[in-house]
């Protein structure tokens, strides 16, 4: 599953998810004359828009690539194989859970956006059962 396209360095760089669910990349180098984006313009073209009006190449900051170019390049420059990888597979990221526990110095239930109670934990966990907890000792033989 594709996440983002841009281009870095001219360097068209893909980012998508593999089997495993982790964020894997493809890198194509792009030369200078690949770095454009399609404009209109007044004179006859070769070139033709969806509407029939004149458009042409127009150099641009690799930055500032429209999504279509972006799209023409994965096109253009990806393999059969790799264009098979980010469209063909529906893998899915990993899943990573967090929980916040918060130390109750009294009775009313907390509202988030008014901190006033101090955390006492947090926990990390994924779809592997690796597990980190980060907690506070606070108690009379471990005062904070």
């Amino acid at each position: 599953m594709i996440i983002g396209v841009e281009v870095q360095d001219k360097t068209l760089i893909i980012s998508y998810y593999d089997a495993d669910g982790k964020i894997s990349y493809i890198n194509k180098v792009l030369a200078e004359h690949e770095i454009f984006n399609w404009v209109t313009h007044n004179k006859p073209s070769q070139y033709k828009n969806w509407d029939n009006t004149n458009i042409k190449h127009e150099q641009s900051d690799p930055k500032w690539l429209s999504r279509t170019r972006l799209e023409e390049l994965i096109i253009e420059k990806l393999t059969t194989e790799e264009k098979e990888l980010i469209y063909n597979h529906f893998n899915f990221p990993n899943k990573n859970y967090i929980d916040i526990e918060i130390k109750l110095t009294d009775d009313t239930f907390p509202k988030p956006e008014e901190v006033k109670m101090p955390v006492g934990m947090i926990s990390f966990c994924n779809e592997d059962g690796v597990s980190y907890v980060l907690s506070i000792m606070n108690s009379d033989e471990h005062p904070t």
